[in-house]
């Protein structure tokens, strides 16, 4: 038996269903799509936890526009519902204290640095059932996980790429709070910006398997200090060490023969390691530090003109006997020490009895690997004197 309301209670039901949508999303301003739908154009609520509408008066709200939310403070936890296809660009970022973003299964377009540079965010947790984007540890991915799209920037400070990923996106880790970062050599791609003020990174090894690290992938990172460069990278882009206030020294790879304008730019370097020929391009390092020395190989060409069109120091680079490290001397009946040059390059070390009367003998070639190698001589103690050199083959 169905019961009957009287018109009071119709109209006053009606006045009620009329007035509830627009009370609730009165902080969303939207636009009407192509198709009818109803895109959010602005937000002027008060913050704290937002649910994403799915439908306004009836309609069904489909996308979210670029920068709505951008440097909004106040924004602490966004859930974008069901019926949500479309996030814009830079729709979140720089909102300083977001700490969580829920992305549902309908979402099949995520617009460039849509969460990027928001310094608290802990994790983006996408709907298992979205065909085009997942997440693992709060981190986003493409569906196949081959593009690492967002690292939430208040997460671990310690991160492993994972396997699948083969492309670092833009602002990717951007201000983020990581402090280290293991690069795999499946990725072969880091896009602009990638770890572009990423205060507290202090070392990263970029593999060989990227042939060019992009415009300002790693400025203003002030607290790097080691960057490990390995042979097959080709190209380094403007500005993409910028900035690097405490990256005293660097090894060039070989495989490096294009410069974009100062890669360099206001970092501190004061020691330039070049595994190959002078860079092609003699303005490479136009307006890097003043008075960095470029060290160079033997058997390498082109220093005399570099050092000419640049106006900068050349000096030979040669091998190295490290004494400050814990293998220098007498380690379990042998005599040791660590040698440092290049990757790759061949070093002899030679021996003597007499430094008045040297004869110098070769008892053992090095071939460094990873730019070291340690030496030992455990025939040390048959001699009442025993001295050390090397010298490149």
């Amino acid at each position: 038996m169905k019961t009957k309301r009287n018109p009071l209670q119709i109209c006053l039901l009606s006045v009620l269903m009329l007035a509830l949508p627009v009370v609730m999303q009165a902080q969303f301003t939207f636009t009407t799509n192509t198709d009818g739908s109803l895109n959010i154009s602005a937000y002027t609520g008060s913050g704290g936890v937002v649910i994403i509408p799915s439908t306004n008066n009836c309609l069904p709200v489909t996308s979210i526009g670029d920068i709505v939310f951008a440097y909004y403070s106040g924004l602490t936890s966004v859930v974008i519902p069901h019926g949500i296809t479309s996030i814009g660009e830079e729709t979140f970022t720089f909102c300083d204290n977001l700490t969580n973003v829920t992305i549902s299964d309908s979402v099949t377009n995520i617009g460039d640095q849509a969460f990027a540079s928001s310094t608290s965010l802990q994790e983006i947790n996408v709907d298992p059932l979205n065909l085009f984007y997942q997440s693992e540890n709060g981190v986003l991915f493409n569906y196949n996980k081959t593009t690492l799209i967002q690292f939430p920037g208040g997460g671990s400070q310690n991160y492993n790429i994972p396997a699948s990923v083969s492309v670092i996106g833009d602002f990717a880790f951007a201000y983020s709070d990581v402090a280290s970062v293991v690069v795999t050599s499946n990725v072969n791609e880091i896009l602009d910006d990638a770890f572009v003020g990423c205060y507290n990174l202090t070392s990263v090894k970029i593999p060989g398997s990227i042939s060019t690290i992009s415009d300002y992938a790693f400025l203003g990172c002030i607290s790097l200090t080691n960057v490990t460069l390995c042979n097959g990278i080709c190209n380094l882009g403007t500005y993409a060490f910028g900035e690097c206030g405490n990256l005293t020294q660097i090894v060039i790879p070989s495989t490096v023969t294009n410069f974009s304008g100062g890669p360099f730019f206001y970092s501190a370097l004061k020691q330039v390691y070049f595994e190959g020929n002078a860079p092609p391009n003699y303005n490479a390092f136009d307006l890097w530090i003043d008075g960095a020395t470029s060290y160079y190989l033997p058997n390498t060409t082109g220093w005399d003109l570099y050092a000419l069109l640049n106006g900068v120091p050349t000096a030979l680079w040669l091998p190295q006997v490290q004494t400050g490290s814990t293998d220098f001397g007498v380690q379990t009946n042998q005599f040791g020490f660590n040698i440092n040059w290049a990757n790759g390059e061949t070093v002899v070390v030679e021996a003597c009895t007499n430094l008045a009367n040297p004869v110098w003998q070769p008892i053992k070639t090095n071939t460094l690997t990873g730019g070291s190698s340690c030496f030992s001589d455990p025939q040390w103690t048959n001699y009442s004197g025993r001295y050390y050199r090397v010298r490149s083959q």
